[in-house]
């Protein structure tokens, strides 16, 4: 597996506004090809992450018009381009309920 992650800030003023954009962007994101799992959080101070994992490598290069895609819904609340970052192995990814 493989896993991209993106860190971003909003203003405090604009979370609940990034809230309803990620909410709407949940449908967009199921369809990705190759997405095993995603995680969206923020904190109370404006600042987010957002987690992906894909099957592969190539999966993860496949999905970079979508990710470039998804970003762009986010861009009027922004302070500033998100950070993101690549990890080539993954090595658990489990769920606890």
């Amino acid at each position: 597996m493989y896993a991209r992650i993106g860190r971003y800030e909003v203003a405090t003023d604009r979370i609940a506004e990034a809230e309803e954009i990620a909410r709407k962007a949940l449908s967009f994101v199921r369809k990705v090809p190759g997405i095993k799992a995603y995680t969206h959080m923020m904190g109370d101070d404006g600042k987010g992450l957002v987690v992906a994992v894909y099957e592969n490598k190539a999966a993860a290069g496949a999905a970079a018009p979508l990710v470039q895609q998804f970003w762009l819904r986010f861009s009027p609340v922004l302070l500033a381009q998100p950070r993101l970052e690549e990890f080539g192995a993954v090595w658990a990814l489990e769920s606890f309920s």
